[in-house]
């Protein structure tokens, strides 16, 4: 889905940044028009793979930095990927909800192939579980 999501962008010429993570953000990846990705990037992209533990907080503060310091902060959206159940603290919540109100971005979760514990809706706009790949996908290029 993120490699998806990043040929549209780049077909596009919007800007993409991805974040992986898992209990911390492990790498970042920025590209736009004047940065595209090259086959190397692609490579590391498809790459990546992490288990263990989860921490969504992270992810979404290092995005939200990255909104806010980013030279395009109309309009941002944050595409969340995650197999993974976690929870996020109350204060945590409410300084996201303040971020997403004050910047109007938008927040879709993809949920693979896990129950969602309600966690993901509790900072997302929408959560989109994917339990088929191909029918999943599909919903969420519906709402992108």
């Amino acid at each position: 889905i993120a490699l998806a999501c990043l040929e549209l962008a780049v077909r596009e010429k919007r800007d993409y940044s991805l974040l992986t993570f898992s209990e911390v953000v492990k790498n970042t990846f920025g590209f736009s028009k004047q940065n595209p990705p090259t086959i190397r990037d692609i490579i590391n992209i498809a790459s990546e793979n992490y288990g263990g533990c989860t921490d969504f907080e992270a992810p979404l503060r290092c995005a939200a930095e990255e909104i806010v310091h980013g030279e395009n902060k109309e309009k941002a959206d944050i595409l969340f990927i995650s197999d993974g159940i976690c929870d996020i603290s109350d204060r945590f919540r409410q300084e996201f909800t303040d971020f997403k109100m004050k910047t109007k971005t938008k927040v879709i979760a993809v949920l693979i192939g896990a129950e969602d514990d309600g966690t993901l809706r509790k900072f997302s706009d929408k959560v989109i579980e994917v339990a088929d790949f191909y029918v999943g996908s599909k919903e969420v290029f519906e709402n992108v």
